[in-house]
């Protein structure tokens, strides 16, 4: 049987405290810089917030790819990227590009960048947080409708939840997991698109967590001229009944 260790990120230290098959990328380094890696070879499983490229630049590095082969990666796609995350910095992308099974079902890889906004307080690095968790299904509906529903408009849409209904089941551990995505319900409209849908993250088989949402897009320039009105008119109507209310006071 093939030797194998897994390698997480750093942030994910305490899983891998106490398991003598589970390293951080920083202790990779340190084995390799002490240069005690043997003849016999050990098969590299890569877990979330390891970068493949920084791990094969480090094997190149030590020249001990034979010795240290890096397994292939459950989920090999592409970050969702940007526009279709709506994240502004790669690191928080929670989820691949989605690969379209059917009509209504979709696949979506789960990744976790040791850096992800998430991680940066409260963590304590044994196991993926639940809110981490639920940004990876936030983001997998922002992704296959962008990708798929609404890849033909030239302009921008505007992403409004009504409803997000989570259960969790498991942890969700440093390691690949996907994300199952099901299309209960869909309406298209000019300038709007409205769905219902379920995501159900899956690792190693078992359903580690499962949300309902409920959601619409509207052209970006609509909603964002009537939100701004509707915010606005709410501020000076708010604002005219706390000086009434002051005024009464005042008097009284």
């Amino acid at each position: 049987m093939t030797n194998q260790k897994l390698i997480v990120s750093d942030t994910f230290r305490g899983f891998s405290d106490g398991d003598k098959n589970v390293l951080t990328y920083s202790c990779l380094v340190k084995l390799l810089a002490s240069g005690v890696i043997g003849k016999d070879p050990i098969q590299l499983i890569v877990g979330q917030g390891v970068k493949e490229s920084e791990l094969d630049l480090l094997i190149n590095k030590y020249n001990v790819a034979d010795q240290l082969p890096v397994a292939p990666r459950q989920n090999a796609l592409p970050a969702a990227g940007v526009e279709y995350s709506h994240k502004q910095k790669i690191q928080n992308i929670t989820v691949t590009l989605a690969q379209k099974k059917n009509d209504e079902h979709f696949k979506l890889g789960v990744i976790f960048d040791g850096s992800n906004e998430f991680f940066l307080d409260h963590m304590t690095g044994k196991h993926v947080q639940g809110m981490a968790v639920v940004e990876a299904m936030r983001q997998s509906f922002l992704t296959v409708t962008e990708q798929f529903f609404l890849n033909d408009s030239p302009n921008k849409y505007y992403f409004v939840i009504h409803k997000m209904d989570t259960q969790f089941k498991k942890f969700v551990f440093p390691l690949d997991a996907h994300i199952e995505y099901e299309i209960l319900k869909s309406k298209r409209k000019p300038g709007r698109y409205n769905a219902s849908i379920k995501a159900t993250v899956i690792q190693n088989g078992d359903t580690c967590a499962v949300s309902h949402i409920d959601f619409t897009a509207f052209e970006q320039s609509f909603i964002g001229e009537q939100l701004a009105a509707d915010a606005v008119d709410y501020t000076f109507s708010s604002n005219e009944q706390s000086t009434s209310e002051v005024e009464v006071k005042h008097a009284a």
